[in-house]
């Protein structure tokens, strides 16, 4: 495609796109925009559309409210959040994400109240997951199950309850036998494991709830978030 013009015309074509030429260009010039996906993306929530469908490229592992789960909008984040009352409300995914030996799970929470054993923002299966709040360890933690009877966990040792809203993300790096916490694009905590994941712990995965166990129920609001391999 060929454009013609002055450099307001160039951005008037190109929309959303800006071309920013060097002061008192006049020629021609080759533009060339790529399209590119989030690396490894395999799950992404953002609730923008009103619904629970994933956005990500590929196969597409849509989820289901249960509860009084709702999309609401709030006015801080911009666009619609999931809001969850800590009463059986939850986003369902019937998968597992291909069970990556390598995960990385994020997202955004607003955590307003805890249930009787802590808030749970995202588990796939009972196999990895992220804990915007545990109540033994006091903090937001991450953990993974190694296949035979042991949970390995790393404790933030931070506090999100009623602090608004935060960023959290929990990496499992089998390859390096590493796992790693940030809060709010910090790293919080950094641990050694020489375990792998065991993805025998259930099929599905669930935000703002524990799969199997209803102490775990979040309340507050949940916005972004991602599943990575």
């Amino acid at each position: 495609m060929v454009i013609d013009g002055l450099e307001s015309d160039l951005n008037t074509a190109l929309g959303n796109l800006e071309f920013s030429p060097n002061e008192n260009y006049n020629g021609p010039d080759l533009l060339t925009i790529t399209n590119a996906v989030a690396a490894n993306l395999e799950g992404h929530y953002t609730f923008d559309g009103n619904n629970v469908d994933d956005t990500s490229a590929g196969t597409a592992y849509d989820g289901a409210t249960t509860g009084n789960a709702a999309i609401v909008n709030d006015a801080e984040r911009g666009d619609f959040v999931l809001a969850l009352d800590g009463d059986g409300d939850s986003v369902v995914i019937n998968s597992t994400f291909g069970q990556p030996a390598n995960v990385t799970l994020a997202g955004w929470v607003n955590l307003t109240a805890i249930d009787t054993n802590g808030a749970s923002l995202i588990s796939i299966g009972d196999s990895v997951a992220i804990r915007a709040h545990d109540s033994i360890d006091g903090a937001a933690i991450g953990y993974f199950y190694d296949g035979t009877g042991d949970w390995k966990e790393l404790n933030t040792g931070v506090t999100l309850t009623g602090t608004g809203w935060r960023h959290i993300a929990y990496t499992v790096d089998t390859t390096n036998n590493i796992q790693r916490m940030y809060i709010d694009g910090a790293l919080v905590a950094e641990g050694s494991e020489t375990a792998g994941i065991g993805y025998n712990l259930g099929t599905t995965t669930v935000i703002g709830a524990h799969p199997g166990n209803s102490n775990y129920d979040l309340t507050g609001n949940v916005d972004d978030v991602r599943v990575y391999s």
